[in-house]
């Protein structure tokens, strides 16, 4: 027991029942509860408190050994015999001074560094630095608050992503065709972010047309249209497309894999193209892998060379197209 609210670590309040009872049998009030050190646990703290008291029984308790004598008192830690508090004896009584504690993540650090030196046959997962700082510090936070408005009304607001090229002006007519008829009700706000389809004249005039307000969100910040982003993410999940799995590039030339895949790059490795080093950012961070193919079989030939017809049909045959002329 304390009057010092220093002496503490983390202060807070007491929400028990119980009080502190003199030795005129007076009560005092608690006021709050908290830790000195890892020895000295559950202080409480009453400012009206005349001096520090402690309980001899729970020091025993957590594995600490105490010397009374004539010249004064020690508390020692059982295990490894190190001091953690002493003071001197003033009339019958063993004043406790609690030191106050150093938050200082400096000197946490440098106690941590100095008690714990690790060493190749020590067990480093018996080790421990808890940091409240350093943990809020690695925590993540969205970029971007949560909004507090909802709509009141179905079809209110609309979020609104394409996933590749699509024919949004036609399946947004066809939409709102189908809320009118259907639900008879009108969109009366459309949030997207800043692609192409949306921006188009065409697509903008028709919502001015309608009285529809188009929200847009910020270039290259797919947080602020996170609704429809989590709609796509969640039909991937449905369609079982793995985001872990990488997307294999098939290349035929063995030694753009090998200079992708090099995890050094020598002196002798000069005139490195811009593409070769988007491709090894996107190798090592494991978003692409670089199996390789033989060079009859690179289906990305139909596009950038002149083939023979037998070889164009079999690569088309491979991406699955189909030759329409060729068909009538």
């Amino acid at each position: 027991m304390t009057n010092n609210p220093t002496a503490l670590c983390h202060v807070r309040p007491y929400a028990g029942q119980s009080s502190i009872q003199t030795a005129n049998g007076s009560s005092l009030p608690i006021a709050a509860i908290d830790d000195a050190s890892s020895k000295f646990t559950d202080v409480f703290l009453a400012p009206q408190l005349s001096t520090n008291l402690i309980s001899v029984g729970q020091l025993v308790d957590n594995n600490c050994a105490v010397n009374f004598s004539g010249n004064g008192y020690v508390v020692q830690d059982q295990v490894t015999g190190k001091p953690i508090a002493k003071g001197p004896k003033v009339g019958r009584l063993f004043p406790l001074f609690l030191p106050v504690p150093d938050f200082s993540p400096l000197s946490s650090i440098e106690s941590f560094a100095c008690n714990n030196v690790l060493d190749l046959s020590m067990d480093r997962s018996s080790l421990s630095l808890e940091c409240d700082s350093c943990k809020l510090g690695k925590s993540k936070t969205l970029p971007f608050p949560l909004h507090a408005s909802r709509a009141s009304h179905c079809f209110d607001l609309i979020h609104s992503d394409v996933w590749g090229p699509s024919p949004v002006f036609r399946t947004f007519t066809e939409f709102l065709a189908y809320v009118d008829n259907q639900f008879s009700t009108s969109i009366k706000t459309l949030h997207t972010d800043s692609g192409g389809e949306y921006l188009s004249t065409e697509f903008q005039a028709f919502l001015a047309s309608k009285g529809i307000i188009h929200q847009r969100s910020c270039p290259s910040t797919p947080q602020q249209n996170g609704v429809a982003e989590r709609k796509n993410r969640h039909l991937l999940d449905v369609l079982d497309f793995s985001e872990t799995d990488p997307t294999p590039l098939h290349a035929d030339n063995t030694s753009a894999i090998q200079i992708t895949t090099n995890p050094v790059y020598h002196e002798h490795t000069k005139h490195i193209e811009v593409d070769c080093l988007s491709i090894r950012e996107a190798f090592e961070a494991r978003v692409i892998t670089l199996p390789h193919i033989s060079t009859d079989l690179q289906v990305v030939d139909i596009f950038i060379k002149a083939l023979p017809r037998h070889r164009h049909c079999l690569l088309s045959s491979k991406l699955m197209l189909v030759d329409q002329l060729a068909s009538i």
